[in-house]
């Protein structure tokens, strides 16, 4: 998806080891709503199934050759948001230092308790139709039962779901609770840039 690609070559352009994970297996961005809705719908529905997978992303970014697998980040979108924060959640992956989850699903995971692993910024849409306030606050709950010792909730007033995306503009767009607010593009992306810039960087 140009997207994914458009935002690793940003953070690649920044220094850091990008990589990108197909969550799906296809091998294509699935554009078609069913076909989307039934390649997420188990994952969903068994966390520990999202969890296994974004473990072997994470260990396969570690044994790359050029990777400080001692330093490790993860960022996720809308799904991939809520994929990111499951994979600090399981409290696996001990040297993921930093978790960006942007317009991600922000819900409970029903896993045992285990602590959350790293800094965590959560950038969210204040009017983001897909995460509810009680379902926020389901996730700060488990967050906080979670021992996450550092977190962070940025939420963009009047913000809807997939702010950061540019095409998203239309007015069919803004009726499906989904539209592109550049303030909150800009603000998130230099949250998550200063996170990662403290966690990763190799200081001397």
């Amino acid at each position: 998806e140009d997207f994914m690609f458009w935002k690793l070559d940003k953070l690649a352009s920044q220094g850091y080891l990008a990589f990108g994970v197909d969550m799906f297996g296809a091998g294509r961005a699935l554009w078609d709503k069913e076909e989307a809705l039934a390649a997420r719908k188990p994952l969903r529905e068994d966390r520990s199934q999202m969890i296994e997978r974004m473990m072997c992303a994470y260990e396969t970014a570690c044994s790359m050759e050029v990777a400080d697998s001692a330093r490790v980040g993860a960022i996720g979108y809308c799904f991939g948001g809520m994929a990111v924060l499951d994979l600090a959640r399981s409290g696996l992956p001990k040297s993921l230092k930093a978790t960006v989850s942007l317009h991600g699903i922000l819900d409970r995971l029903d896993t045992p308790p285990t602590d959350v692993v790293g800094k965590v910024l959560v950038c969210h849409g204040g009017s983001d139709p897909f995460v509810t306030p009680e379902m926020l606050r389901d996730f700060e709950s488990d967050m906080a039962a979670r021992n996450a010792e550092d977190l962070h909730i940025h939420t963009y007033s009047g913000s809807k779901h997939a702010f950061t995306r540019p095409e998203k503009t239309t007015e069919g767009d803004s009726a499906a609770g989904l539209y592109y607010c550049e303030l909150a593009d800009a603000a998130s992306w230099a949250a998550a840039s200063a996170l990662l810039d403290s966690c990763l960087r190799q200081t001397a």
